[in-house]
């Protein structure tokens, strides 16, 4: 028999297809509110992404603004999140959008009234691994760039701050003084009674069947486009059609979740993103966190053991704790259906087993409580674990905020800078790393559930600087990759296509036993730093610190500077400009102007009005007036 009060719930579990929440639908009221014909902006989606961007276009002064919901606010991904806001990511534009979610939500709860139920707690990270530790002082870094307060802690500290957990194994921690939780669908109404006290409307029940761009030749005359793509006049409008009525908009913002592709799939954009299970359990109460509480003590700050892969946080005298498991599936995979509302999926207790296990054994009072509710929710992912946040791809003011894994943490600073973007025409932050331009054609159906499926496992895995993940690879290849693979190339992964990162001394090169440095109690995966294929050679060894490579890159270094080097570009992105005001042209748009001097080359940076660089481009004239370009592959215009 079990020992722990928990598992004699988990063990008796079956694992079944599919299930409902049990919330009843209203799908069937009736519809007696008209719907309004005209607006200067049209977010579809009424999750707290949606609702944040709506609330921001308010906010910037465009009260002409309104939100489609096809069921009802939060029945998405919104309803069943765990509500936690982990400031911390080791992309800087992301950790200044949570930052700013974190202090909004505050004065949202002031400006509004509306109680979001927000616990500012803190939050803790345990690191049990010497990689782990460098992860977390690597992100010390960041945190201190964009003014995010990190505390360092020891493991006797962390004990202190958490004395019902066991510290074996622990090397230290990091804590966020500012990170807490709230309840998510408290947050959702504070953001619809602020939208409408600045103006904005908000239709529920009502699904887009179809989005159409227009062009208004007249105030009485309508034309439908045949060529969606660039849409450059400001005459341009777009046709929302709903099962209320039609609707003519400026703007067009989607912030659709799990029906992300769905809705992407009216104006024939492929996006990359699908969700993916994820569990979270509640518990029964603990008379541990009753008496505290009692005591008058502080709540537990939010724990994560990152190298077990979950978190738990005090919940109602109780616990709930999180998984990001292996083995997750992508679900939805042609998107939800349309009567889909407030959905679960049935807890697959094998996948979550070990974690639990390894949660008890660091906090065994989250072992002698029962279950009350296990939730099992789709949560949207990217391939690269980024949201994909700012204009689509060739379309006219047709605005995307999708693949938000972390929503209810992001949705402020998301709806923020896209809000920025729409209004001023550039966002006030570099926002190149979630800019919906950087997937190309190569993101396909089944290449974006891999990458999806990849990097919802890898949540919780250490990343290092240089690392490349294997999901999906190799998907294109230049004619001359079988030969740099025999000649030792070990290869990394951009837009698609394999490029070599340095070449190994021989094709079998590999790292001695010695050189991997396997250990720590981890149970994911005890090689995070060594990738490989399945009982493959380490050739790689990725680190905080110089890496095995470094010597070999060195040597490839002094070679072409001492003699000379060949390199294939075929990843790179190539344009060429001709024309007899080419160089005049040219030189308006980049920080430095082009040699006169046939044969030469130019660095040039291309800059957006706020002096960002959006591309870097390797310049020289070809022939008279014709001006080759070539930029690294993950630029984009």
């Amino acid at each position: 028999m079990p020992k722990y009060k928990i598992l004699n719930y988990v063990k008796s579990c079956k694992i079944s297809l599919f299930c409902s929440n049990g919330f009843s639908s209203s799908s069937n009221q009736t519809l007696t509110r008209s719907i309004r014909s005209e607006s200067k902006a049209v977010v579809v989606g009424g999750g707290i992404v949606g609702l944040s961007t709506l609330y921001h276009l308010a906010k910037k002064g465009w009260s002409d603004v309104l939100l489609l919901e096809r069921k009802e606010l939060t029945s998405g991904s919104t309803w069943h999140a765990a509500g936690l806001l982990p400031i911390f990511n080791i992309n800087y534009t992301i950790g200044q959008l949570h930052k700013y979610s974190v202090e909004m939500y505050q004065r949202l709860e002031k400006e509004t009234g509306v109680d979001i139920g927000f616990r500012q707690c803190t939050n803790l990270r345990v690191a049990c691994t010497n990689d782990r530790w460098d992860e977390y002082m690597y992100y010390k870094g960041i945190a201190d760039t964009i003014n995010v307060p990190v505390n360092i802690l020891t493991k006797e500290q962390v004990n202190k701050l958490w004395p019902i957990c066991k510290i074996d194994g622990i090397l230290g921690g990091i804590q966020h003084p500012d990170d807490g939780y709230l309840q998510p669908a408290n947050l959702a109404q504070a953001f619809a009674k602020a939208s409408r006290d600045l103006g904005a409307t908000i239709y529920t029940q009502t699904p887009v069947i179809d989005i159409n761009p227009l062009y208004i030749e007249s105030e009485r005359s309508l034309c439908i486009k045949i060529n969606l793509r660039n849409l450059d006049s400001d005459k341009n409008k777009w046709l929302i059609k709903t099962n209320r009525g039609n609707i003519i908009t400026d703007h067009v913002i989607t912030a659709t979740g799990s029906f992300a592709r769905k809705t992407a799939k009216m104006m024939g954009i492929q996006l990359p993103v699908l969700p993916v299970e994820h569990h979270y359990l509640v518990t029964e109460q603990h008379p541990i966190l009753l008496e505290r509480k009692k005591q008058g003590l502080p709540e537990l700050s939010i724990f994560r053991e990152s190298d077990n892969s979950w978190y738990i946080r005090e919940e109602n005298g109780g616990f709930i704790v999180g998984i990001y498991e292996k083995g997750a599936p992508a679900c939805y995979l042609e998107g939800p259906s349309e009567d889909s509302e407030f959905e679960l999926f049935q807890p697959y207790m094998e996948r979550i087993m070990p974690h639990i296990e390894r949660a008890i054994d660091r906090v065994p009072a989250f072992g002698e409580v029962g279950i009350k509710t296990i939730y099992n929710g789709a949560i949207p992912f990217t391939p690269d674990g980024v949201p994909i946040v700012g204009p689509a791809p060739g379309l006219y003011n047709y605005w995307l905020s999708e693949g938000h894994t972390f929503g209810i943490t992001a949705a402020g600073g998301a709806g923020w800078q896209l809000a920025e973007w729409i209004v001023t025409g550039e966002p006030s932050i570099d926002m190149t790393s979630l800019d919906p331009r950087r997937f190309g054609d190569y993101a396909s159906h089944k290449w974006t559930q891999l990458k999806c499926e990849e990097v919802s496992e890898n949540i919780f895995t250490i990343h290092y600087p240089d690392e490349e993940r294997s999901a999906g690879r190799p998907l294109l290849t230049s004619p001359c990759y079988e030969r740099m693979a025999n000649l030792g190339a070990v290869f990394g992964s951009i837009c698609g296509w394999e490029r070599p990162n340095w070449f190994a001394p021989s094709e079998t090169y590999k790292l001695a036993k010695e050189e991997l440095g396997i250990g720590g109690d981890v149970l994911l995966n005890k090689n995070w730093s060594n990738p490989r294929e399945e009982n493959g050679p380490v050739v790689e060894k990725w680190s905080f610190h110089r890496s095995n490579y470094f010597k070999h890159v060195g040597n490839e270094v002094l070679n072409v500077h001492k003699n000379a080097g060949l390199m294939d570009t075929s990843y790179c992105a190539k344009l060429m400009v001709k024309g007899q005001n080419a160089r005049k042209w040219l030189n308006s748009i980049f920080t430095k102007p082009l040699p006169q001097e046939k044969g030469k080359i130019q660095q040039c940076f291309l800059l957006n009005k706020n002096g960002c660089v959006i591309a870097e481009f390797t310049a020289y004239e070809y022939i008279n007036d014709c001006f080759y370009l070539i930029s690294s592959g993950n630029y984009f215009l």
